[in-house]
């Protein structure tokens, strides 16, 4: 006799489980068409081009749990995933097999599905049982437990237990002593099979539970399918959408306020049309209250963030959570029309406060370590913009630092210095002079006005001199990329600022540029695009990696250092750089590079992004000093960066520990420039 079994053996008006589907689905698609609802109250936004991109990202990230998997939790979970698909699987293949009349399983193949499924099962439970255990017993920071998460474990196993038991019930009444050999490929059911049969159950009695616990294996079932509207388990079908509608654009790239200048220049059209950054759930997109959906509370974000890690209020993980409460609190008056849905709660004020948006460094951690694609940093900017755009609410010496950046092209207040100070002595070209440079040296506020940056331009250029690399600079025609103040909100003084750079840059023909400082080099790479400015935007660690790679510089000094590389957030988690420094430092004689326990993706950010190096926030501890303590523990002698930001930042936090004796900091430009012989030759154009 060939291997089978009869679907509804045993079962009376088996078919009352396709009605009871019908309800459970229906129920599902009630309470998520709400869902969809309110997030069309959103303003619209473009999330359908690039499809096949978007598709391999979600079959990657979503189906494939790639971002899951990358902590050890992540492997419970994908048990759990992958258990429940395959039982998914076997579920419709049964209905495929029974009630489309396309009869296979049979044979060999009906002995291996009905392995699959035990072992699939077994290592579902498995992952339910190690989530439970973490969750309340190893209980990590970053979960906050609620009712619904022990429902939710508990639901599980009561699905997973009973299916099993169904199992066994069957195979006790009909393999275990009839087809013995069938029975083995169904281990586990076999096993609680032999265990009911040695407490000397009957064939009947095992017909007589089979029937009860098959009913009630559906009623959980379905159970489980209807909650799953009602409850975070949504993010099954949230999370894989929320992740095929990933924003395209650059990580490090924010939106743009289309139409601000008109709109502020009175053009009533556009003051229709804008929004000057978000005050409300409305003024969110559709994709952005999405998110707020598709979050599962792992909390990931949270246990990365820098703000959060130093003992500030912000949590990235409860700025989505607080705004999801936020709009399923007002659901019904939004969807009822109601004039103030928000019953005279303020979003930003009430729900978000200002101590919380102001916390943020963006660093990128949170999104780069979510697994579901939400973009917390576009939120927190967007709540910024209206703080700063439409309420002039920000603190006092983020407002100096706008003030400065508008009247005098820079956010360092006080100083005294100039574009082109540092330039004596150094015969170094303007552009203006030198029209035709291959590059333009792009030195930045901080690498021209900031004394001890001024010493890591000079050893750039001495590095680019030797190299024989043909540059020039703007000198006093330079100004701020306006980076500082867009994120701090203000973006139309950005946009005054990217206008008058790339109609000077545009006016040169400028193709090429290298700069030192990474907020310049991403906002002209991938922020002045928006604006019509083009342009082939290199690293000076990515040149310098290539002009040793390249023969042109031969570094022979050897330094005897250990070194650990700090990873600038905006050269790394941004933009995805992070081969090209740690190249360029081991290519020096007599270094040994030692990495810090956070580093490359998890890199720890210094605490100075998001404007922070010009303002203050005096809340918890600072962040640079938690990543000082991070590069001591290396027992390295040198930290190195590529960043003029992180060099203050690591200046400070040494000074505040008292280890100047143990440790310094330097830029990647410093340290190449210091190897290279004194006497070598310039290099070939």
């Amino acid at each position: 006799m060939e291997p089978t079994r009869e679907i509804y053996g045993n079962i009376v008006g088996g078919e009352l489980v396709y009605l009871a589907m019908v309800i459970a689905f229906g129920l599902l698609g009630l309470a998520l068409s709400t869902n969809v609802r309110l997030w069309m109250q959103g303003r619209p936004d473009n999330r359908l081009q690039h499809l096949w991109r978007r598709t391999k990202v979600m079959l990657v990230q979503g189906l494939g749990q790639q971002k899951t998997l990358r902590e050890w939790p992540g492997l419970l979970h994908f048990l759990v995933y992958t258990g429940f698909v395959v039982l998914f699987i076997g579920t419709l293949m049964v209905a495929v097999h029974e009630d489309l009349g396309i009869h296979f399983l049979y044979g060999n193949f009906y002995l291996f599905y009905s392995l699959t499924l035990d072992v699939f099962g077994l290592l579902c439970m498995i992952g339910v049982l190690g989530l439970t255990y973490r969750r309340y017993v190893i209980r990590p920071t970053g979960l906050d437990n609620r009712r619904e998460d022990l429902i939710i474990l508990v639901w599980f196993l009561a699905v997973l237990g009973s299916g099993f038991l169904v199992e066994a019930l069957r195979i006790g009444a009909t393999e275990l002593h009839q087809h013995p050999g069938w029975a083995i490929w169904s281990p586990v059911g076999a096993t609680i099979a032999w265990v009911l049969d040695r407490l000397t159950m009957s064939e009947s009695q095992f017909l007589f539970w089979h029937r009860l616990w098959w009913w009630t294996h559906m009623v959980v079932t379905f159970g489980m399918l209807t909650y799953i509207g009602y409850s975070k388990l949504r993010h099954i079908i949230f999370s894989p959408l929320n992740i095929l509608l990933h924003k395209t654009r650059a990580k490090g790239e924010l939106a743009p306020i289309a139409d601000l200048e008109k709109a502020l220049e009175g053009d009533e059209e556009a003051m229709a049309r804008v929004r000057f950054g978000v005050g409300k759930l409305a003024d969110f997109t559709w994709k952005q209250l999405l998110d707020l959906d598709a979050c599962t509370r792992c909390g990931r974000c949270q246990d990365n963030c820098p703000a959060w890690l130093s003992g500030k209020p912000l949590s990235p993980k409860f700025v989505i959570l607080d705004l999801q409460q936020h709009m399923h609190a007002t659901a019904q008056a939004v969807l009822s029309g109601a004039e103030d849905p928000s019953g005279g709660v303020t979003m930003l004020g009430d729900v978000i406060t200002d101590d919380v948006l102001w916390s943020c460094t963006t660093c990128r951690a949170c999104e780069e370590n979510c697994p579901v694609s939400i973009e917390h940093v576009d939120a927190i900017i967007d709540m910024r913009r209206n703080l700063v755009l439409e309420q002039g609410r920000m603190p006092e010496t983020a407002e100096a630092a706008l003030r400065s950046m508008e009247q005098r092209g820079h956010p360092w207040r006080g100083t005294q210095a100039t574009r082109t100070g540092w330039t004596e002595g150094l015969n170094i070209p303007l552009l203006a002079e030198n029209p035709g440079a291959e590059y333009l040296f792009w030195v930045g506020c901080t690498g021209s006005l900031v004394d001890r940056n001024m010493h890591v331009t000079k050893a750039l250029v001495k590095i680019l001199q030797h190299a024989g690399v043909s540059f020039a600079i703007l000198g006093d025609e330079e100004t701020c990329t306006g980076d500082p103040a867009r994120r701090l909100g203000n973006e139309y003084l950005f946009q005054m600022l990217a206008q008058q750079n790339i109609e000077t840059l545009n006016n040169y023909g400028v193709k090429k540029i290298i700069t030192h400082c990474p907020h310049c080099f991403n906002t002209l790479k991938n922020e002045y695009p928006q604006f019509g400015g083009h342009f082939e935007m290199v690293h000076h660690s990515q040149l310098i990696a290539r002009l040793l790679q390249d023969g042109r510089l031969t570094p022979t000094q050897a330094l005897h250092e250990k070194i650990t590389y700090h990873d600038a957030c905006y050269l790394g988690r941004h933009n995805d750089v992070f081969a090209e420094p740690r190249q360029a430092l081991q290519a020096l004689p007599g270094v040994e590079l030692q990495e810090m326990a956070w580093n490359q993706r998890k890199g720890l950010c210094c605490g100075a992004g998001g404007g922070h190096a010009f303002m203050e926030v005096n809340i918890g501890r600072r962040v640079n000093h938690i990543r000082t303590e991070q590069a001591l523990e290396t027992g390295a002698s040198v930290v190195a960066t590529g960043c003029p930001f992180c060099m203050q930042m690591f200046e400070d936090g040494i000074k505040s520990k008292g280890a100047e004796e143990r440790l310094r900091v330097q830029d990647i430009a410093e340290l190449v420039a210091k190897s290279l012989p004194d006497n070598q030759q310039r290099g070939e154009e």
